[in-house]
């Protein structure tokens, strides 16, 4: 009765991977002897997709698109914000401060 817990812990493990790694694989094959106490699986994925070549950089803080008539206040403590293809009218108040503690990734 044991082996029969063990095989379906495996079962259930490979189930869990499939369906976490299921935008990546391209195939899945699995055989086994009972008899002779043997078991073989195989995946096919596609490769992870790099950023190294992207040329565009990452902001933590991206804003961009807004129109604002009147007073307007903005406030970011972050070293990674951008500010564009924004329209204000009127009194407009933005600051940003850079980021002393580091501790957000």
């Amino acid at each position: 009765m044991e082996n029969v817990y063990i095989v379906l812990i495996v079962v259930v493990g490979i189930i869990v991977v499939v369906w976490m790694l299921r935008g990546r694989l391209t195939a899945v094959t699995a055989r086994g002897s009972v008899p002779k106490g043997e078991v073989e699986m195989k995946a096919e994925a596609v490769p992870e997709a790099s950023n190294k070549g992207d040329a565009t950089p990452k902001y933590g803080v991206d804003i961009h698109g807004i129109k604002s008539v009147g007073d307007t206040r903005i406030g970011v403590q972050r070293d990674d914000v951008r500010l564009a293809d924004s329209a204000f009218a009127g009194k407009t108040d933005i600051h940003v401060k850079n980021d002393d503690k580091k501790t957000r990734k």
